[in-house]
């Protein structure tokens, strides 16, 4: 029987650079990552998936075979009920299919890189959670930087997310993420080399 690989969440909000750690782990010590969000987006357009969605939004909700995101996104920001019908379409898709990946790695643990872990309740699928946070105005930075938004535009999309604080108090570890790359990798390092001694204790068997 094959070892139950150990599964570690990550998750912060915009600009927080998730994905850089993700990157780090991911390309300097070989462990792979399950990137929710872009898994997501591919589960919409699986035939069965983009029919539940055109069914509860309208057949406008896709273009030539590619899902309308403009349209999507304004049916479902600010309309807590219709954002519910899209989640109860997908979040299931996405936990089924994470569960899938994890039985094929054979790595001592996995990522599971999901910005909205603990809305999508995926933390309960995780052995530790790794959050990643950031001041306010280094995120900001970051997000003008790579989107090129107003810093109006910026304050908007961060007001829907939770404030670091929620990420500190639902997480096993926290990487702060306010000074320099080297620093941030010298971080990952030291808890690469702890989850890969914590998969060694594990018990579990799959």
């Amino acid at each position: 029987m094959n070892k139950k690989p150990l599964v570690i969440g990550l998750t912060g909000g915009m600009g927080s650079g998730k994905s850089t750690v993700a990157a780090f782990f991911e390309k300097k010590f070989g462990i792979p990552v399950y990137y929710a969000d872009n898994r997501a987006k591919e589960i919409m357009h699986e035939p069965e998936i983009s029919e539940r969605i055109k069914q509860k939004f309208g057949a406008e909700s896709f273009i030539n075979g590619k899902l309308n995101r403009k349209l999507l996104a304004g049916r479902v920001f600010g309309n807590s009920k219709k954002l519910k019908e899209l989640e109860d379409i997908v979040h299931p898709e996405v936990r089924k299919d994470f569960m899938q990946w994890v039985q094929r790695q054979s790595a001592p643990y996995v990522l599971l890189e999901n910005a909205v872990l603990f809305k999508t309740g995926m933390d309960k699928m995780c052995d530790y959670v790794v959050g990643v946070t950031a001041n306010l105005s280094t995120r900001m930075e970051r997000i003008a930087r790579r989107d090129g938004l107003s810093a109006v535009e910026i304050r908007k999309r961060l007001a829907h997310q939770p404030a670091n604080e929620e990420f500190v108090k639902k997480s096993h570890f926290i990487l702060k993420n306010d000074t320099s790359k080297t620093d941030l990798f010298e971080e990952v390092k030291k808890l690469h080399e702890k989850f890969v001694n914590l998969s060694k204790q594990s018990d579990f068997i799959s």
